[in-house]
């Protein structure tokens, strides 16, 4: 049932967000305490607030929320809006058939595909008309916003013939035959960047130490 998928989803977010936070709050000295809440209502953030987050990630090498120059009033309102955003992007990511999307393949040739998260949030796939392609969370090792960063000039150039700058994100990864990438053109600048700041989330979530026993 429906209901039943929000929960699975809301209790996997839950469970790496409490993870997130105990991580977070031990380097601060704070309490490990928080509430997880997973409305269906949340409204679309702002894409200010959603620039400011790419700034923030694009700028650490780890979890948010570790800024000792900021007041912890001031640090808990921003993991609250690193929350928010990866709420928004499970709901969405987690429901068939995903987010519509283009992949850009080696060759420059576009693909009509969706992407999309399994509801346990470890597994990646993109499906289109070239078939199923994806990896686990756990192997993903970098996310990027510039199409020069993808290893292949020439996509450089076929994306600004495509005008699709501000959409495009791409994510390296290790798969069964060893490193490799994929290449996205999403639907507005405004997905680009969540996906890009949820996605190195993700990652780092999955890179932090247990903290159970």
């Amino acid at each position: 049932s429906s209901f039943g998928n929000a929960a699975i989803v809301a209790m996997a977010l839950a469970t790496w967000v409490q993870q997130f936070t105990m991580r977070c709050c031990c380097m601060e000295g704070g309490d490990s305490s928080t509430e997880i809440v997973t409305s269906a209502e949340d409204p679309r953030m702002k894409e200010g607030d959603v620039r400011g987050l790419v700034q923030q990630v694009s700028l650490s090498s780890g979890l948010p929320g570790q800024d000792q120059s900021v007041s912890a009033e001031d640090r808990q309102r921003e993991k609250d809006k690193f929350y928010r955003l990866v709420r928004e992007f499970a709901k969405v990511t987690t429901k068939a058939p995903g987010e519509p999307c283009q992949v850009l393949d080696l060759t420059g040739q576009v693909h009509e595909a969706n992407f999309s998260i399994d509801k346990s949030l470890n597994f990646f796939t993109v499906r289109g008309t070239q078939g199923a392609s994806g990896f686990e969370l756990s192997k993903l090792s970098e996310v990027f916003r510039d199409p020069g960063d993808a290893g292949h000039p020439d996509l450089a150039d076929r994306v600004r013939e495509l005008k699709a700058k501000d959409q495009f994100v791409g994510v390296a990864y290790t798969g069964a035959e060893g490193p490799a990438s994929m290449c996205l053109i999403l639907r507005s600048s405004y997905e680009r960047e969540r996906f890009f700041v949820c996605m190195k989330i993700l990652r780092w979530a999955m890179e932090s130490p247990s903290t159970e026993g």
